[in-house]
């Protein structure tokens, strides 16, 4: 990347940075997409941005309209933070970082893409049909895009999503990530005097919990890497009353399916436990992520992006991750799916994020390169 187009990349993710783009923020979101969807046009592509219910409507360029795809890169545009946080801390360099909310995940994706599309060449891009998809809603758990993501993963051969890769002494990318279960379970018992809790009929919504505590915390495994974390509890109304109310939310997270499935069997042996205890147990939060799981075409497509690297003086390194991302998803329904592939960064939802500048150029012309000589 030459300097002159490092300092307008600078310029134009100071501007989305300093966008505030969080689920409050829709107006923002839009901003961005519009942002893209003006830039794609002047490089000749066909944009849209179709609406899928979200706050704000996905963004969609292509090179040409066709019925299959070469590649589908993506990335989102949403952020966690809410309005105001872009003027309380703006985007700003210090050395070889830039700071501010949203720089490294995952600004510098959506950037990084139009960068390194705009610098293939046309006959190049005549060869390739590419698709572009920016969602709006990633960090609230993709559910508003996630089955318009799948449906152009469906008809696409290799899917690149550009979430930053992670900063160590060299970029750390990722084709493979941990799926996850998120709950959060309702306990409802039967309220009663403490001291009559022999007779009175009461049962305690919070005793039921705790076994359910124990027994989901056993699902921890070091060998399978599987994890299990219970981040919030209430319950009751004073030391001398059971409870008749509690509530838990956690997750689960695997790498393996096969774990996936013994957490889904042990919940539903916990319903049947809470039945012959006589709580009720209601669940209006579930989500479900499967794991991210290399297939062998993504393997295939891995070593080969390494030897180019390598071929380069570089090293293409790839690291399991147990955060998700839109791959989650996306890799079941397409032969290929590799992540990480923005530039390097850390510190992603805190106020230390950062984005290491020294890594945009040659992060975004691999990308170039990558759709440029896959066969």
């Amino acid at each position: 990347m030459e300097q002159t187009v490092y300092e307008k990349y600078l310029r134009d993710l100071e501007r989305l940075v300093n966008t505030d783009s969080g689920q409050d923020c829709p107006e923002g979101i839009l901003e961005i997409g519009r942002f893209f969807d003006r830039e794609f046009k002047l490089m000749g592509w066909i944009t849209s941005m179709p609406e899928v219910g979200a706050v704000a409507p996905c963004f969609t360029a292509m090179n040409v309209k066709a019925d299959h795809y070469d590649f589908f890169i993506t990335g989102h545009m949403d952020t966690v933070f809410p309005k105001g946080t872009a003027a309380e801390r703006p985007f700003r360099v210090e050395g070889n970082r830039a700071y501010g909310p949203g720089v490294c995940d995952m600004k510098q994706g959506l950037l990084s893409t139009l960068y390194a599309l705009r610098s293939i060449s046309p006959e190049i891009l005549e060869r390739r049909n590419i698709i572009v998809v920016f969602q709006p809603d990633e960090e609230i758990g993709s559910p508003y895009s996630r089955k318009y993501l799948q449906e152009v993963a469906s008809k696409s051969d290799i899917c690149i999503v550009m979430e930053a890769a992670e900063a160590e002494d060299k970029p750390i990318h990722c084709i493979q990530r941990k799926g996850m279960i998120k709950f959060n379970f309702v306990f409802t018992g039967k309220a009663g005097h403490a001291g009559f809790m022999l007779t009175n009929g009461s049962i305690s919504a919070i005793t039921e919990m705790s076994y359910w505590i124990n027994r989901i915390m056993g699902l921890v495994n070091r060998e399978t890497e599987t994890t299990a974390n219970i981040g919030l509890v209430s319950g009751g109304t004073a030391s001398n009353v059971v409870a008749q109310n509690a509530q838990m939310t956690g997750e689960i997270r695997f790498e393996r399916l096969d774990e996936a499935e013994k957490a889904k069997a042990l919940i539903r042996e916990l319903y049947d436990h809470a039945a012959e205890t006589g709580v009720k147990v209601e669940r209006p939060l579930d989500r479900f992520e499967p794991p991210m799981v290399p297939s062998r075409e993504t393997e295939v497509f891995t070593d080969w992006v390494e030897a180019l690297a390598s071929a380069e003086g570089r090293e293409f390194v790839v690291r399991k991750r147990g955060g998700l991302s839109a791959s989650n998803f996306i890799s079941p329904v397409i032969p290929v799916c590799i992540d990480g592939m923005g530039a390097a960064g850390n510190g992603a939802h805190s106020v230390d994020e950062y984005l290491c500048t020294d890594s945009i150029g040659p992060d975004t012309d691999f990308i170039a390169k990558i759709i440029t000589l896959a066969e």
